[in-house]
């Protein structure tokens, strides 16, 4: 806002903001007025309320004018302001798909103090990250949203068309980059530790929070006719470690070591594109080794006599699972996120 007083209105009235009985108007930075009700901008904002509480100019009763309040903003930000303020009965909420709408919405929440604003800002923004992730990661660093940026920075890691030239990116400080840089390197660290969980004597552990019944079951050995081959496989006892249980709950199966090298490949594949390329292709990690391992397998006649395709398909679920969870977990450093985000 820069200015108040008391004025007839511009030529340029708005085409849908023009209600002849709203008490103020609203002159753009570009010349559009907008007629609208002092009560609905008191509601959105206390900033508007604070503002609109102050006494107008003296008024000349014989010239029929309106308070004109000029403000910073552009038309299309204005816009944006009274189809999120005003009822719905009245204008849609407005469809934020581009970035530069998003910004504008994020800007005008800022300033005003609008919360419903912010969020539809943010939300919007989670879903830009799906086909544009590095720009709405650094305008989510921008505007301090964290859910928006763990969302681009997750995004970040899969195969996507950068935007070279954007010019968001000279919106915020270096270190935002340098951040996502570390909290990749971070993930690699995480699925490292799935390999390293496996390898160790007694020790030998794998995550399934919520899945180390199905995985139990899949490794069962339940043959009543006493007919199947017993699996000669060097095998391991390998414990599934399930937050969702209590501790005396806990359970462990005898897994063979084709099935120990597909965790530990996975692992290492998942961890090596994020060291080498910046990217997490968990489908292809997951799905490449699957061959190879089904081929180990069919060298025990035991184990080709259960259901081997079974046993992977339940770990692959399991790994995308752990890996994902891993993933939510590592800290971005970002000046505004809390441990908890």
């Amino acid at each position: 806002m820069t200015s108040l007083s008391l004025s007839q209105p511009a030529s340029a009235l708005d085409e849908q903001f023009n209600a002849s009985d709203a008490e103020l108007i609203l002159r753009s930075s570009d010349g559009v007025d907008f007629a609208v009700y002092r009560a609905i901008l008191q509601l959105a904002s206390h900033v508007f309320r604070d503002m609109l509480s102050l006494p107008p100019p003296v008024e000349d009763h014989d010239s029929p004018t309106r308070t004109t309040i000029g403000m910073s903003e552009d038309a299309q930000s204005l816009r944006l302001l009274l189809h999120f303020t005003y009822p719905r009965s009245f204008c849609p909420e407005p469809d934020l798909s581009e970035i530069a709408d998003i910004k504008r919405v994020a800007a005008l929440a800022l300033k005003y103090d609008i919360t419903f604003m912010r969020e539809a800002a943010e939300t919007a923004l989670i879903r830009f990250a799906q086909s544009k992730p590095d720009v709405a990661y650094v305008v989510a660093w921008r505007f301090e949203y964290p859910q928006a940026l763990r969302a681009a920075a997750r995004r970040s890691l899969e195969p996507f068309t950068e935007s070279l030239d954007a010019l968001e990116f000279s919106e915020v400080p270096a270190s935002a980059l340098q951040t996502l840089r570390k909290y990749g390197k971070r993930i690699s660290v995480q699925i490292t530790l799935i390999s390293m969980q496996l390898r160790y004597g007694n020790f030998r552990r794998l995550h399934c929070h919520g899945m180390s019944g199905v995985l139990h079951a899949a490794f069962s050995d339940d043959d009543p006719s006493g007919l199947r081959e017993p699996c000669r496989c060097r095998s391991s006892t390998v414990a599934l470690v399930d937050e969702t249980l209590s501790t005396e709950d806990d359970i462990s199966v005898r897994a063979p070591a084709w099935w120990a090298n597909y965790v530990r490949v996975v692992a290492k594949s998942a961890s090596n594109s994020l060291r080498e390329r910046h990217k997490l292709l968990l489908s292809e990690s997951l799905s490449e080794p699957l061959a190879s391992v089904l081929r180990e397998a069919a060298k025990c006649a035991g184990c080709m006599q259960r259901d081997v395709r079974h046993k992977l398909e339940v770990t692959k679920t399991i790994l995308s699972k752990e890996i994902e969870r891993r993933v939510s977990q590592v800290p971005i450093e970002a000046p505004f996120m809390r441990e908890d985000e």
